[in-house]
């Protein structure tokens, strides 16, 4: 691969999960009620269950993205269903990069925003996504916990408002 491709792939790598930070920022901004209960929803619930619903979730959508794009007319209904997993999946994106950002920052034994939490996070997992294959690997990961922490979202918010 030429120098210039891997700079090209960096670089929009780079500006993709730069990007998504200062969106989950604005969303943490705009929406934070909502932001404090994916919090407490990524909090609650373990990594592991929340990727699983995220992955389940997803294989699922995009398997009914395939068939109907097939079909003509139920094509706009497919793309509909896989355009709305991959909002739920930045949803959920906000409190993964707020979890961790609270991971690393614990090392630091010194008071820290969520301000702070989700720079760190996003900061962090930019890095992370330029490590060829393992960096991706772990990016998709925390897009399936994503998505899983938006679906636990819909169905525990009523649970929320109770406690």
């Amino acid at each position: 691969m030429n120098p210039g491709a891997i700079l090209a792939v960096t670089l929009f790598s780079l500006m993709i999960s730069f990007g998504l930070t200062a969106a989950a920022l604005a969303t943490r901004g705009f929406w934070p009620n909502l932001a404090e209960e994916l919090d407490t929803i990524s909090l609650s619930n373990s990594l592991w269950r929340r990727f699983l619903v995220g992955f389940i979730n997803a294989l699922i959508s995009f398997i009914i993205f395939a068939i109907t794009t097939k079909h003509g007319a139920l094509g706009l209904i497919g793309l509909i269903i896989f355009s709305i997993a991959i909002i739920f999946t930045f949803v959920g994106l906000v409190a993964e990069f707020c979890l961790w950002g609270r991971k690393i920052l614990v090392l630091r034994d010194s008071p820290n925003s969520l301000f702070t939490q989700t720079i760190t996070g996003g900061i962090t997992l930019s890095i992370i996504l330029l490590i060829p294959f393992a960096g991706q690997t772990i990016f998709f990961v925390v897009l399936f916990q994503s998505l899983g922490t938006t679906i636990y979202w819909l169905f525990q918010r009523k649970s929320l408002y109770k406690t």
